[in-house]
């Protein structure tokens, strides 16, 4: 909504209470001056048409990066940082969990197939101080090269609704229940893969041959992996006795002989 200043009412102010009224009057123009203002979030190019410009948002005025952890974006980027033993054992550590879940098979490429690639992706874990706690290493498929009806086919995979999250804390408060959680680790491992896919050799772990790795199991990236993690989930917990709900995909229950 536009100001609008009485220039009557201003005058009236003015000589009613001398100079400090006169100072906030000026204030206010040039505030409403600048309101009326057009923002110059546009400039001519050289071709004559409008070039939108770039500024930093007023609200981080106030701030300033001091500190900021760079990881390395490729392999060679890795080998040739500081910390590249650091990086070195925390890729040797995910290809032996890799190699434990037989993730994949050497072969040659079959005529007409395709390979996908894959990348490096590197990170740190900190503790509360700032400091380097660990250093993480994952392969990752590049899934956004994959062709629909080749690599992958269904990829639909649920989530648990946050009606149900709340659901069971709230039954878990009213009877005084100890809940317990667990993470998976490297969880999208687990999954059995139904597509015929091919990934090249891992940059820095190359056996010397042209051979490629048949994925057995579901790699980071892949478009179909959360599906294949959650049919492996489900399978474990039917040979548990454990059903799923009919009011949400992610809930699972188990009735005992001393269950409510």
């Amino acid at each position: 909504m536009r100001q609008v200043i009485d220039h009557s009412c201003m005058e009236e102010l003015k000589s009613d209470n001398g100079s400090d009224v006169e100072l906030e009057l000026e204030e206010v123009r040039s505030n409403f001056e600048l309101e009326r203002k057009p923002a110059q979030s546009e400039v001519k190019a050289e071709n004559g048409l409008p070039k939108r410009q770039s500024r930093k948002p007023k609200h981080l005025s106030d701030y300033a990066l001091l500190t900021e952890v760079s990881y390395p974006t490729s392999f060679l980027a890795a080998m040739q940082s500081e910390d590249a033993v650091h990086w070195r054992r925390a890729m040797e550590e995910e290809m032996n969990s890799l190699h434990e879940n037989s993730v994949w098979t050497l072969v040659d490429l079959p005529p007409g197939k395709k390979v996908v690639d894959t990348r490096w992706v590197f990170c740190v874990e900190t503790k509360a101080d700032g400091t380097v706690a660990k250093y993480k290493a994952r392969l990752v498929v590049k899934g956004y090269v994959q062709r629909p009806g080749i690599d992958y086919g269904e990829t639909f995979n649920p989530v648990v609704r946050f009606d149900t999250v709340r659901t069971i804390l709230s039954i878990g408060a009213v009877e005084k229940l100890k809940f317990r959680q667990f993470d998976v680790k490297t969880a999208f491992l687990y999954g059995t893969l139904e597509e015929e896919v091919y990934v090249k050799q891992l940059e820095g772990f190359e056996d010397g041959t042209n051979r490629v790795c048949r994925l057995n199991r579901s790699l980071y990236g892949l478009k179909q992996s959360p599906r294949c993690w959650n049919k492996k989930l489900v399978d474990f917990f039917e040979k548990k006795r454990i059903k799923r709900s009919a009011a949400d995909p992610c809930l699972f229950i188990r009735k005992g002989q001393k269950s409510k």
